[in-house]
């Protein structure tokens, strides 16, 4: 699981902060453990009295849930998608185009309320 470098702990960082109220408190704890405190799958296992092939299903299931759940809501994708266009209307407006940033700050608005 270490081989995916930090962009996929980054990731998973990022979808436990949206939806790790979905997990079990015993997922959520060992998904922190792993990604935030970066602690082995074998310390984990010897902290949390579980085996070391325990943690990795724990991890394994936990992981599959948060992406499923991104895939199904898109909330990170959503969130980041206006904040793009957010910068975007920064930056035209730093340049006086406020007709050009009033148009992404709409798209940024609709973004959001989108279901």
């Amino acid at each position: 699981m270490r081989g995916d470098g930090l962009e996929k702990s980054v990731a998973m960082s990022c979808m436990m902060d949206y939806y790790g109220a979905f997990l079990t408190n015993k997922q959520r704890n060992v998904m922190e453990l792993y990604f935030n405190a970066d602690l082995s799958l074998a310390e984990i296992a010897q902290q949390e009295n579980i085996s070391r092939q325990g943690v990795y299903d724990m991890l394994k299931r936990a992981e599959n849930q948060l992406v499923d759940m991104e895939a199904k809501l898109g909330m990170m994708k959503r969130y980041e998608t206006c904040r793009k266009r957010l910068e975007k209307a920064r930056a035209m407006l730093n340049k006086k185009e406020n007709r050009y940033a009033i148009a992404e700050i709409d798209k940024a608005l609709a973004a959001l309320e989108e279901s």
